[in-house]
């Protein structure tokens, strides 16, 4: 009932207020990962900064230049993005307009993003740095560090905000959750209640059939017979736990629901208590999968699975949804990657079991018939737009485009500027 008092009032209620208290909380701690982050980035490319990198800024990328190019470029887009993230988060406080939060967590979200990719160019131009001129293998090593350490604050905010957002829309469907579960309990109280009224009159009919049966007995027992009786009792109970015992000793009660994968005893052997006779296995098949922290965001929970089993090729699917994101990285090989469990639903016409080795295949979002070019030939200018070099002839051309969906293979869905057979640039050769 508490409940239901809090979410009564839809957008207006406390529930949903509580929600955007905490994401004009978080969005505030957002601003500061999104200054560092920046601060970091431009403490080694020099750009607002000129002087701090003036002993080893012509040393930068001397395998490959053109990644401190992309780098510089990306720093100047997620420096627009994080400003304008800054504008719509000074304008919201506690109390603050829903439209107004809800714009500012939309800032926000571009801005980590921006400077997601900003970090990632950053890293990839150290990359190709090697320890020339001023550049020590220590102060290369303390770069990467202090970019690999604002990388994984951005993906926590990120993931984070993504939360938080959801937050706000679940809070605003909790009336109606609860109004259900108010009305179930209340319905259940009303059949307890009756059943405890009917529970009360049979006792009752039982005191009335006792006390009448005690007024019939006109004379009281003689000691003799309650003994008799007593050693009669005692008797039965030792019956009774004697005969319980001895069926316990043949049963084996697993500790656990599930299902028998295997019995090792046969009968007529003998079995010692280190022994495993029986060997049970869930009957719900889950799959534990390690994603790489590049595409991790894109999982929510319940999100389609597809899933094929080695021991029946790639012809038969199993349909599986994540069912868990865990939180918490797992390091391999110096990557960072994060556990998801994947639930296979159940298939009667074959048969799973237990350690089986399966592909994973996670579907977020698909489109067919999609123009498409890598993403390295997509470029932002100083204004935030993106472009595309494009031939035509012997002259290149820069084009403003639009982008959609980010694809495997490192490619991206063009939605407009481009049209199928064009000449894109990947890069140019100096």
């Amino acid at each position: 009932e508490n409940n239901l008092e809090l979410a009564e009032g839809g957008e207006n209620s406390q529930i949903v207020q509580d929600a955007y208290d905490d994401m004009v909380a978080l969005l505030s701690s957002v601003q500061n990962t999104l200054s560092e982050a920046l601060v970091e980035a431009d403490n080694i490319l020099g750009i607002d900064n000129t002087y701090v990198n003036d002993s080893f800024q012509n040393d930068l990328s001397n395998m490959e230049p053109s990644k401190k190019a992309t780098a510089e470029s990306d720093y100047r887009s997620a420096r627009i993005a994080k400003n304008n993230a800054d504008v719509s988060i000074n304008a919201v406080s506690l109390g603050s307009s829903h439209d107004l939060i809800d714009k500012a967590a939309d800032d926000a979200e571009d801005a980590l993003v921006s400077i997601k990719n900003m970090l990632f160019s950053v890293s990839a131009m150290l990359d190709k740095t090697t320890a020339v001129g001023n550049i020590t293998e220590t102060s290369l090593g303390t770069m990467k560090a202090d970019i690999q350490t604002a990388r994984s604050g951005v993906s926590v905010d990120y993931a984070s905000l993504i939360n938080q957002k959801q937050a706000v829309v679940s809070a605003g469907s909790s009336y109606n959750s609860y109004k259900i579960a108010y009305d179930k309990v209340a319905a259940d109280l009303i059949n307890t209640k009756s059943k405890a009224t009917a529970d009360i009159a049979a006792y009752e009919a039982l005191v009335h059939q006792a006390e009448a049966n005690f007024n019939d007995a006109d004379n009281p027992p003689r000691e003799v017979d309650v003994a008799s009786y007593r050693a009669s009792l005692s008797s039965a109970y030792a019956s009774l736990s004697q005969a319980v015992a001895n069926r316990n000793k043949s049963r084996i009660i697993a500790p656990l629901d599930g299902l028998i994968g295997k019995i090792n005893g046969k009968v007529g052997e003998f079995v010692s208590s280190q022994d495993t006779v029986v060997k049970l296995v869930s009957p719900h098949f889950e799959i534990k999968v390690d994603i790489p922290e590049t595409d991790i965001i894109k999982l929510t929970l319940d999100d389609e699975a597809i899933i094929k089993l080695d021991a029946y090729g790639d012809e038969v699917e199993f349909l599986g949804k994540v069912t868990e994101i865990e939180k918490g990285e797992t390091i391999i090989q110096d990557v960072v990657y994060y556990t998801v469990t994947v639930s296979m639903e159940e298939n009667d016409e074959y048969e799973v079991l237990n350690g089986m080795t399966a592909d994973v295949m996670f579907y977020t979002e698909e489109k067919e018939d999609v123009l498409y070019i890598s993403q390295r030939s997509v470029r932002t200018n100083d204004e935030g737009d993106k472009f595309v070099r494009v031939l035509e002839g012997r002259e290149v051309k820069d084009v403003i485009v639009k982008t959609g969906l980010r694809g495997d293979g490192g490619v991206v869905e063009i939605l407009e500027g481009l049209s199928e057979g064009q000449e894109v640039v990947v890069s140019v050769l100096e």
